[in-house]
């Protein structure tokens, strides 16, 4: 009949579907029963040193005086104030001048300065941007952060921020942040 031979393929499959399972039974056993191997940490490698360590005193005399000098003028002014600021990036740059390796430089200002070279770069930047401009960014009262903003503006950015400074509208970071990115599109526009 018609039944009798359709219920011989479902139980076929039936079937095979119970071989497989118990099968993967059987294996789940044999698993079980095998004891893993044991865990054996790897070594670690040590990671080589691409640049030898700062050492103050392998160095000259006199660059080795100009780098303490700068040492103690960094931990004198600390960071407050728009001169203090100033002043610690003429010292990162003197200090940059007297370690010509920029690697060492580095490595000197976060061990000697106890400093992030970082900090370090960024007010040696503005101050070779506006070193000869300091007595007017502190008669204006320019803020530190708006002094870093200021870094890649064009001159006539840094005029206008200042005009806006002097007039007794002092510009916002953000606003600061704004005008120096905008000039940038403008120039890449231009060019």
């Amino acid at each position: 009949s018609v039944s009798a031979q359709g219920s011989a393929p479902v139980q076929e499959t039936a079937k095979r579907h119970n071989n497989r399972k118990e099968a993967r039974k059987a294996k789940a056993v044999e698993r079980k029963a095998t004891p893993k191997a044991e865990r054996v940490p790897r070594e670690k490698v040590s990671r080589k040193k691409t640049t030898p360590d700062f050492v103050l005193e392998d160095m000259e005399p006199e660059p080795r005086r100009i780098v303490e000098d700068c040492v103690a003028r960094v931990e004198a002014i600390g960071r407050k104030t728009t001169d203090n600021v100033l002043g610690l990036g003429a010292a990162f740059s003197e200090m940059a001048e007297a370690i010509p390796d920029l690697k060492q430089w580095k490595i000197a200002v976060v061990k000697h300065c106890k400093m992030s070279w970082k900090f370090a770069e960024n007010w040696k930047h503005a101050h070779e941007a506006f070193g000869t401009r300091r007595e007017e960014f502190v008669a204006c009262q320019v803020t530190p952060t708006v002094i870093l903003k200021l870094i890649k503006a064009t001159p006539e950015q840094v005029d206008e921020v200042l005009g806006r400074f002097k007039a007794g509208d002092p510009m916002k970071v953000h606003e600061v942040d704004a005008l120096v990115k905008s000039g940038d599109e403008t120039s890449r526009e231009g060019g």
